[in-house]
């Protein structure tokens, strides 16, 4: 069952051809992939899933499928190398981010931000789900494990940090030999989807034979979903995490202004830069953002502050920002590990063929 759930994460060769082959042809040499872990997983969670899983004696049943959820993890490397180094010519470093915890410095901003999502990967908080958290730290630990003796294989656990910045780290403190490299982050989340406006990063949402790329230009059009042929919206789409401010997002236990739905939203930003009240392209001083819209009378000054709080949740290079450079260094550069003991690698190699075979 892991095998036909996990394979749906791993897109065909063929597909690749088409979609990520135009947008690595001509760039560097080395193709770096960010795999959002929890949204890989998302699928083992299903009532169906969760029912295989409880029915499961503890004890050796349970070791071996958290054994070969580690193995598929690994596998899900091993289809993006294999594809980068046969069909591309490139080599590859792949980063495999999660966390158990709530980000300490966003539930400061907002108490409730993520309260439900994390809840839900809370072994002793949330008993539907217990047999499967289990089984998804454990095999997290045996594959983070094996990735360090696996050159360029890295699983990073960002602890009380936001996932999502995880690949934002990595891109943004790359040396100017990896300028011209290409950016892979693998998420199914829209959240993340935001990380495809930064230069030379594309999202891919893995979907088997309907796995796609995402663009900087896809993002608005993403946004608005079913309305996106009815809105001319000719606004930038460095305002997506702006757009989620004040929409909102559920997922995320992040509520918007009341009545603002993607339509509504995207036509605000549209009616501010057609009047020339806002420039059209990113703004990083949020919060003089929001005070331009309400001084123009184009958003209600009762959810300022609304506004200017969701935005520090969802923007990725905002909530960035409130980490500091001991727990950049401490938290995430501290495992990007490559161990060399060959005599430890042949064992673990043993070891993952007795999981496959």
């Amino acid at each position: 069952m892991l095998g036909n759930i996990m394979n749906l994460k791993k897109s065909k060769f063929v597909v690749l051809d088409e979609i990520l082959r135009p947008m690595v042809d001509g760039k560097g040499e080395t193709v770096h992939f960010y795999v959002d872990v929890h949204a890989l997983v998302k699928s083992l969670y299903t009532p169906s899933s969760l029912k295989i899983f409880d029915s499961l004696s503890d004890g050796k049943d349970v070791q071996d499928v958290c054994s070969e959820l580690a193995s598929e993890l690994l596998n899900i490397a091993g289809h993006y190398r294999r594809y980068c180094a046969t069909r591309l010519g490139k080599r590859t470093a792949i980063y495999f981010y999660y966390t158990y915890d709530r980000s300490k410095l966003l539930t400061e901003v907002h108490h409730e931000y993520k309260k439900k999502l994390y809840e839900k990967y809370k072994t002793n908080i949330n008993e539907k789900y217990s047999r499967m958290n289990r089984i998804l730290i454990e095999s997290l630990k045996i594959a983070k494990l094996v990735g360090e003796y696996i050159p360029n294989i890295y699983f990073i656990d960002s602890k009380h940090l936001e996932p999502n910045v995880v690949p934002y780290h990595f891109i943004e403190n790359m040396n100017d030999e990896q300028f011209f490299d290409t950016d892979l982050v693998i998420s199914n989340d829209e959240l993340n989807w935001q990380m495809a406006n930064h230069f030379g990063v594309y999202v891919l949402t893995t979907k088997g034979a309907y796995s796609s790329i995402i663009t900087s230009d896809d993002l608005i059009d993403l946004f608005l979903g079913k309305n996106a042929d009815a809105v001319d919206h000719q606004v930038s789409n460095d305002f997506y995490s702006y757009f989620y401010a004040l929409k909102g997002h559920s997922q995320y236990s992040v509520k918007g202004i009341p009545k603002y739905g993607a339509k509504r939203t995207v036509e605000l930003l549209k009616e501010a830069v057609h009047n020339k009240i806002i420039p059209n392209t990113r703004i990083d001083d949020f919060q003089s953002l929001t005070d331009t819209l309400i001084e123009g009378k184009l958003l209600p000054r009762e959810y300022g502050n609304v506004v200017n709080t969701n935005f520090q949740l969802l923007d990725i290079p905002t909530a960035y920002s409130r980490i500091s450079e001991d727990e950049k260094a401490l938290i995430l550069d501290s495992q990007v590990v490559d161990r060399h003991d060959l005599k430890e690698r042949n064992r673990l190699v043993t070891f993952i063929l007795k999981i496959i075979s």
